[in-house]
């Protein structure tokens, strides 16, 4: 007799031919989505800062500035802007729109002209003005918006020139309106630089994110704008024709606040004189952030109360609700009762 046929054997369950799965833990897998969520926030929020500080203005502004001699001699902006009405005619300029008159932080005169591509018109009436004004009286110059660059990377061989050409062939921009630091080793022994340039060539170098120059792609930084800083006192937060102060510090150092130098070749220890007169922490440079935070020095201007006075105001209007509270159960206690033989309503009219 033939062999009996085998059994059918089952199919293999697809659990069993997957093998085993390890499953990851949950809480781990959620801080990593955290983590790079808050990483990913942070990310557009400096993109969008450095988006905001590298917009184009859109305005073009001319700014014609009183001589100090000529202000000696009893002339005025008056004066001066009455002659500039005379002498330019801004319909030629094709300006139908007038301009907005401002006074800047050192009180000239600044005179905008709207739309973002109005440059070429303001070259034209700086121009007609600088024609027009004796240059004895007044100083018309073309100010544009700017932004600083830290230049990382470069070899020994590059000359602040060769810097120079290499932002306005990448930027867009003329080499007359760049102007560059001196180029200084770093911890790593490379060489670096700060550059500022308009802020338009600045946004386009900025989204390259590098700069050839020479033969080296150098690293490209956006920098923290400058602060207001006086510059006969060298204290932050107004300039030198508003300055109150009895010192003057004009003469001295900006990194160390010794004279003879300048803070461009100086090596020293930084060194603010105006903090260390204070009692404050004086390892900084003068003028710098770390004199008065911006947002205690915001606050400052708009009037608002710091973090010291708001508790005392607390404190003051705690005392005063205690001692008001004190008067009140002193005027109760001496206040007849509705038992001495008087109704509520006249005892409440005594106290009042």
């Amino acid at each position: 007799m033939p062999p009996p046929p085998p059994p059918p054997q089952l199919p293999t369950p697809p659990a069993a031919e997957a093998g085993w799965q390890v499953v990851g833990d949950k809480k781990k897998g959620k801080k990593a989505a955290k983590k790079a969520k808050e990483q990913e926030r942070q990310h557009q929020f400096r993109a969008r800062k450095i988006a905001a500080r590298l917009r184009a203005p859109k305005t073009a502004a001319v700014v014609i500035t009183l001589q100090p001699d000529a202000e000696k001699k009893g002339v005025t902006y008056r004066d001066l802007l009455a002659k500039a009405k005379e002498a330019v005619d801004l319909g030629e300029l094709g300006i139908t729109g007038g301009l907005r008159l401002k006074v800047t932080q050192t009180g000239a005169r600044m005179l905008e002209i709207p739309g973002e591509s109005s440059g070429a018109t303001a070259d034209a009436l700086a121009a007609k003005l600088r024609a027009s004004l004796n240059a004895d009286e007044a100083r018309v110059s073309r100010p544009v918006r700017c932004a600083d660059l830290r230049i990382m990377g470069l070899d020994d061989s590059v000359s602040e020139e060769e810097l120079v050409a290499a932002v306005a062939r990448s930027g867009g921009c003329t080499t007359d309106q760049i102007r560059s630091g001196a180029i200084r080793p770093d911890q790593r022994g490379m060489h670096a630089a700060t550059v500022c340039c308009p802020v338009t060539a600045a946004k386009t170098i900025v989204e390259g994110r590098r700069l050839l120059v020479g033969w080296v792609s150098a690293q490209v930084k956006l920098l923290e704008p400058r602060p207001l800083r006086c510059y006969r006192c060298l204290v932050g937060h107004h300039v030198s024709v508003k300055c109150a102060s009895e010192v003057d510090r004009s003469g001295l150092c900006f990194r160390c606040c010794q004279p003879g130098h300048i803070s461009a070749t100086c090596c020293a220890t930084p060194h603010c004189d105006a903090c260390a007169a204070t009692g404050k922490p004086a390892d900084h440079w003068a003028g710098s952030r770390a004199c008065v935070s911006p947002a205690k020095a915001k606050a400052a201007g708009r009037g608002r109360p710091s973090s010291a006075a708001t508790a005392s105001m607390a404190t003051a209007a705690s005392a005063t609700a205690a001692a008001a509270a004190v008067t009140v159960a002193a005027a109760a206690a001496a206040t007849p009762t509705p038992a001495e033989g008087r109704p509520v309503e006249e005892a409440e009219m005594e106290c009042l």
